[in-house]
């Protein structure tokens, strides 16, 4: 189906190179302010 292929697809990326920062989701205020600042375009926020 294509869902499975999209899935395939997404697995083959090397999503971690996009990722700029990975950041806690009680710090989500500096995660915007790096955003807005462009020094970060991609985040991961974690729940902590």
């Amino acid at each position: 189906t294509s869902v499975t292929n999209v899935v395939k697809w997404l697995q083959e990326l090397e999503l971690d190179k996009f990722i700029t920062h990975q950041i806690p989701f009680s710090e989500i205020n500096k995660a915007f302010d790096l955003m807005l600042s462009g020094q970060g375009i991609r985040f991961v926020m974690t729940m902590d």
